[in-house]
């Protein structure tokens, strides 16, 4: 009870304390700028909480706008706060380097802070945030960065890397020949990549969903700690799939002599499959059950299940493995 009461008290004194901001300025700039680059160079863009959204074209230049926005208690606070972010550009003939430059948010944060009227005069809890948007080259080569904010991309076909902390990716169209994404707390969402592209495709997600959809791979490589892994209409030459709290499911054309692996450690899998395919299956329960809608043996072990077989010929191979969920294999 004693707890409970000083949690009362302190989320009062915050509610208090945050109260002012309600009342706050907000503000906001729209800058842009057209750069000449190689249809073979580079963008890095470093943002800080803002979204970043990118689209491709034929020509040889790249279009960035950014909007800025800045809040404070009145109009001269925010507008000084507002002049304060800073992004620095760095262009030769095949680079564009774009750099939000840290503008004090949190600096030398201290709990108590919360309560002192000064703090959200004098620094804020937010400073100013940019959105940016960029239309590149369709084969520019990206690297994006973003700490709190949602990336997304059109279209592109040059390689891809995108680290985000608390943001969601989203790529629609992208037939890039390599994809690395890394996510801490957010979802990542593939879509309609080129079904003649031949593409390495990695995703890390810490506590987020993976989505895959409609597209072929040369090699699928997911990782969801804390959430679920999906692929839908997918054609792959290989896979390997790994979820340590999520689910798996898997709805996908096997090419010959492919090799398809996934496993799970608190998770279900389902996996969804042509009738005539041709695999050589190996699936595994530590402390659940396997059912399958084509002709396989499943053998009791332990706690768990075993099933082992061939499907059609020895197309490729296919493993499952899951420790505390269970595993279906079906026809699609």
């Amino acid at each position: 009870m004693r707890k409970e009461k000083i949690f009362v008290i302190v989320f009062f004194l915050l509610g208090l304390s945050l109260s002012g901001r309600t009342l706050s300025m907000e503000i906001s700039r729209v800058e842009e700028k057209t750069f000449k680059l190689s249809p073979n160079g580079s963008v890095s863009l470093t943002a800080d909480e803002g979204s970043i959204m990118v689209k491709t074209w034929e020509k040889d230049e790249v279009y960035l706008k950014m909007t800025k926005r800045a809040w404070g208690r009145n109009r001269h606070e925010a507008e000084r706060l507002l002049n304060e972010i800073q992004v620095q550009i760095y262009k030769d003939d095949d680079h564009l380097v774009i750099k939000e430059l840290d503008h004090g948010r949190g600096e030398h944060f201290n709990f108590f802070d919360l309560f002192d009227g000064n703090f959200w005069r004098e620094k804020g809890w937010r400073r100013g945030v940019v959105d940016y948007e960029l239309t590149v080259p369709r084969k520019v080569r990206l690297r994006l960065k973003a700490d709190e904010g949602d990336v997304e991309i059109l279209e592109a076909a040059g390689e891809l890397t995108i680290d985000v902390d608390e943001g969601d990716v989203k790529l629609e169209r992208v037939s890039s020949e390599k994809i690395q994404v890394n996510v801490d707390e957010g979802d990542v969402k593939i879509y309609g990549n080129d079904n003649k592209s031949q593409t390495f495709c990695s995703v890390n997600t810490d506590e987020g969903r993976i989505l895959v959809e409609d597209g072929m791979f040369e090699e699928l490589s997911l990782r969801a700690d804390e959430g679920d892994i999906v692929l839908r209409n997918i054609k792959a030459s290989h896979f390997l799939l790994s979820s340590d709290e999520g689910d798996i499911w898997v709805d996908f054309q096997p090419i010959e002599n492919g090799v398809y692996r996934m496993r799970t450690d608190e998770g279900d899998i389902e996996i969804f499959l042509p009738p005539d395919v041709s695999l050589r299956v190996r699936m595994r329960t530590e402390e659940g059950n396997i059912e399958s809608d084509f002709n396989l043996p499943v053998i009791k072990r332990n706690d768990g299940e075993v099933m082992e077989g061939v499907i059609g010929h020895d197309g490729g191979v296919l493993k499952a493995y899951t420790n505390e969920g269970d595993i279906f294999l079906g026809k699609q």
